[in-house]
């Protein structure tokens, strides 16, 4: 009995064929829905600079981090400033951080070319951000007393 060549075999492929072109179309029609979804849904929800002030004034943030404002600057509407009041001293500074780089974060997502700026009363700035939105705090001096 003669061994058969695996091109002789009916149901076997070469390598690096399909059995059958049937593949390659679920395959690319399989691509064209994932393709046609991805714009709709990177794009569901574009949250508003608007939204983002809301976020911060109107929610538990304010109260737990003691957020007294949070404002758009009028002539520069790219920055986005958060005052916040001696409480803001009060909380681990860990959660200081994780807050302040998700306000970043939230702030770039609404005004991709935004700043932010985390101050307190006497406008010191609390917090700095690097370039890939890192936050560090910054050791507020303290008060001036008044003469």
């Amino acid at each position: 009995m003669a061994a058969r060549s695996l091109h002789d075999q009916p149901h076997c492929q070469r390598a690096g064929r399909p059995r059958s072109q049937g593949g390659h179309l679920v395959a690319i029609a399989a691509l064209a829905a994932v393709v046609a979804v991805l714009p709709r849904t990177a794009n569901a929800h574009h949250v508003t600079p608007e939204e983002v002030i809301q976020s911060l004034i109107n929610t538990g943030a304010r109260q737990k981090f003691d957020i007294t404002a949070a404002e758009r600057s009028a002539d520069q509407p790219r920055l986005l400033t958060i005052r916040v009041g001696p409480g803001w001293t009060g909380v681990y500074a860990a959660r200081r951080v994780v807050a302040a780089e998700e306000w970043y974060q939230l702030w770039r997502d609404a005004v991709p070319d935004g700043a932010l700026g985390i101050v307190d009363a006497a406008e010191r700035p609390l917090v700095s951000f690097d370039a890939d939105g890192r936050a560090t705090l910054r050791d507020a001096p303290p008060p001036t007393p008044a003469r």
